[in-house]
Protein backbone atom coordinates (compact mmCIF):
# COMPACT_ATOMS: atom_id res chain seq x y z
CA UNK A 1 0.00 0.00 0.00
CA UNK A 2 1.39 3.59 -0.85
CA UNK A 3 -0.40 6.55 0.62
CA UNK A 4 1.05 9.98 1.05
CA UNK A 5 1.86 11.79 4.38
CA UNK A 6 0.52 14.41 6.04
CA UNK A 7 1.54 17.71 5.59
CA UNK A 8 1.61 20.73 7.88
CA UNK A 9 -2.17 22.25 8.05
CA UNK A 10 -2.87 26.16 9.06
CA UNK A 11 -6.11 24.31 10.82
CA UNK A 12 -4.74 22.14 13.67
CA UNK A 13 -7.79 20.77 13.79
CA UNK A 14 -7.28 19.00 10.38
CA UNK A 15 -3.74 18.21 11.05
CA UNK A 16 -5.28 15.71 14.10
CA UNK A 17 -7.98 14.49 11.88
CA UNK A 18 -5.39 13.39 9.08
CA UNK A 19 -3.04 12.10 11.84
CA UNK A 20 -5.57 9.99 13.49
CA UNK A 21 -6.58 8.68 9.99
CA UNK A 22 -2.41 7.91 9.17
CA UNK A 23 -2.42 6.24 12.20
CA UNK A 24 -5.29 4.18 11.61
CA UNK A 25 -4.05 3.03 8.53
CA UNK A 26 -0.74 2.23 9.99
CA UNK A 27 -2.21 -0.28 12.39
CA UNK A 28 -4.55 -2.10 10.09
CA UNK A 29 -1.60 -2.53 7.73
CA UNK A 30 0.51 -3.66 10.30
CA UNK A 31 -2.42 -6.06 12.06
CA UNK A 32 -2.97 -7.71 8.63
CA UNK A 33 0.89 -7.90 7.84
CA UNK A 34 0.52 -5.55 4.95
CA UNK A 35 3.66 -3.54 3.33
CA UNK A 36 3.25 0.23 2.64
CA UNK A 37 5.57 3.40 1.78
CA UNK A 38 4.46 6.55 3.00
CA UNK A 39 5.42 8.88 0.05
CA UNK A 40 6.26 12.71 0.81
CA UNK A 41 4.42 15.28 -2.01
CA UNK A 42 7.41 16.48 -3.07
CA UNK A 43 9.37 12.45 -3.17
CA UNK A 44 6.35 11.06 -5.71
CA UNK A 45 6.63 14.56 -7.65
CA UNK A 46 9.88 14.04 -8.18
CA UNK A 47 10.01 10.55 -8.92
CA UNK A 48 7.39 10.43 -11.27
CA UNK A 49 9.55 13.68 -12.95
CA UNK A 50 12.89 11.81 -13.53
CA UNK A 51 10.63 9.22 -15.19
CA UNK A 52 8.29 10.59 -16.95
CA UNK A 53 10.21 14.08 -17.69
CA UNK A 54 6.72 15.82 -16.51
CA UNK A 55 7.14 18.90 -13.92
CA UNK A 56 4.79 19.29 -11.86
CA UNK A 57 5.20 23.09 -10.82
CA UNK A 58 5.32 25.30 -8.10
CA UNK A 59 1.74 26.19 -7.41
CA UNK A 60 -1.10 23.59 -5.95
CA UNK A 61 -3.13 24.45 -9.18
CA UNK A 62 -0.36 23.47 -11.38
CA UNK A 63 0.62 20.37 -9.36
CA UNK A 64 -3.01 19.11 -9.18
CA UNK A 65 -3.24 19.69 -13.23
CA UNK A 66 0.10 17.77 -14.04
CA UNK A 67 -0.77 15.09 -12.20
CA UNK A 68 -4.05 14.83 -14.16
CA UNK A 69 -2.38 15.31 -17.30
CA UNK A 70 -0.09 12.03 -16.71
CA UNK A 71 -2.33 9.87 -15.46
CA UNK A 72 -4.18 11.06 -18.96
CA UNK A 73 -1.04 9.86 -20.66
CA UNK A 74 -0.49 6.92 -18.73
CA UNK A 75 -3.53 5.51 -18.55
CA UNK A 76 -5.54 7.66 -20.74
CA UNK A 77 -8.12 8.30 -18.02
CA UNK A 78 -9.86 11.70 -17.50
CA UNK A 79 -9.92 11.91 -13.58
CA UNK A 80 -10.77 13.83 -10.97
CA UNK A 81 -8.20 15.95 -9.18
CA UNK A 82 -7.97 13.75 -6.03
CA UNK A 83 -8.26 10.37 -8.18
CA UNK A 84 -5.03 11.45 -10.31
CA UNK A 85 -3.22 12.23 -7.21
CA UNK A 86 -4.12 9.03 -5.86
CA UNK A 87 -3.04 7.28 -8.88
CA UNK A 88 0.00 9.16 -9.34
CA UNK A 89 1.12 8.19 -5.28
CA UNK A 90 0.80 4.51 -6.78
CA UNK A 91 2.20 5.08 -9.25
CA UNK A 92 5.33 6.18 -7.70
CA UNK A 93 5.23 3.64 -5.34
CA UNK A 94 5.41 1.09 -7.64
CA UNK A 95 8.53 3.01 -9.74
CA UNK A 96 10.05 3.18 -6.53
CA UNK A 97 10.09 -0.67 -5.65
CA UNK A 98 11.21 -1.66 -9.01
CA UNK A 99 14.00 0.62 -8.47
CA UNK A 100 15.03 -0.82 -5.34
CA UNK A 101 14.43 -4.30 -6.64
CA UNK A 102 16.58 -3.88 -9.60
CA UNK A 103 19.74 -2.60 -7.43
CA UNK A 104 20.21 -5.85 -5.49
Amino acid sequence: MFFEGIQKQSNAETFKKLAYCQATILLWCYWNELKYTILPPSHWRKTLKDKYGLGFGTSRAEQKKKAQELVKQVYGKDVSQDEADAICIGLAGIQEREQNRSAF
